[in-house]
């Protein structure tokens, strides 16, 4: 169905013009770019995603894309009709609610949608009519749309309620938001809580366990491993990286050269370099 109204018909109901150069009924392909790069070819002027928040709650995201209309005017062959470069602008009012039972509430409320910049080209050259047309038509659909459209709002009571926080002696109330200019805090206050012994035991017992029991689901089992890179060999071959022989000799010579010279001795089992100063010493006191 999509790909039924993707022809240069319904094209022409907002870009009268390319119905007119290309005819009726003609398949088109719209590829979209968010490239910052490729769009300041189009506009110099244009800017990365901007988000701004202000003290009393409003949010302000503004964005700019690239439209590509791509019109097959033979099969399999595709020209390039039209480049447009749309930037748009949302608003929506955020505000933290009380209600009569001392619950918070976060209500979003959509502000607006705007098209401040909207520019179209043909072989590099605007088209200023075209782009006036489409703009108001986005402006006016858009600005109908948002008055059907209800504010949200997000009950925040019990967002932390986990019973496991009990174990640390302290029980987090509702949370908050906070709007200042240019940032938002969260705010999450806690209080001092009795704490239930036996439940914290089991808790405690099961993050004992999780580790062990995720091992036995892996098909590993530690315990039967002296060593740590042996159990990982067996588990996750992948972390490890394998030895290569031809390494070998190369990293024996700079362990030679890292070596201070000296005379080596035995005493018992274990060998002893002894500093060459010292063993000259000894020398000449012989």
């Amino acid at each position: 169905m999509i790909k039924a109204m993707l022809t240069t018909s319904t094209l022409g109901l907002v870009l009268p013009n390319v119905k007119e150069e290309y005819g009726e009924g003609k398949p088109f392909d719209a590829m979209m770019s968010l490239s910052s790069s490729y769009l300041r070819t189009l506009d110099e002027d244009i800017q990365d995603i901007n988000i701004k928040i202000g003290d009393d709650g409003m949010i302000t995201l503004t964005a700019s894309a690239s439209v590509q209309i791509l019109v097959e005017k033979i099969p399999t062959q595709l020209e390039d009709a039209r480049t447009i470069l749309l930037t748009v602008r949302v608003k929506a009012a955020f505000e933290m609610i009380e209600l009569e039972d001392g619950t918070q509430e976060l209500e979003i409320k959509p502000h607006s949608i705007q098209f401040p910049n909207v520019k179209i080209f043909k072989n590099s050259l605007e088209q200023p009519l075209e782009q006036m047309l489409l703009q108001s038509l986005l402006n006016v659909q858009v600005a109908n749309i948002l008055t059907k459209v209800n504010p949200q709002y997000f009950p925040l009571s019990g967002f932390f309620k986990l019973p496991e926080i009990q174990c640390l002696g302290i029980k987090l109330e509702d949370p908050s938001f906070l709007f200042h200019k240019g940032f938002i805090t969260f705010d999450v206050p806690f209080v001092d809580s009795d704490i239930d012994p036996e439940f914290c035991v089991e808790v405690e017992a099961k993050f004992k366990e999780g580790p062990l029991k995720a091992f036995e689901q892996s098909g590993g089992d530690i315990a039967q491993f002296g060593d740590w890179k042996e159990f990982v060999k067996k588990t996750l071959p992948h972390v490890l990286p394998k030895p290569n022989p031809e390494n070998r000799p190369r990293r024996e010579e700079e362990k030679k050269s890292k070596q201070k010279p000296g005379i080596r001795k035995s005493v018992g089992a274990a060998d002893v370099v002894e500093p060459a100063a010292a063993a000259e010493s000894k020398n000449e006191d012989l």
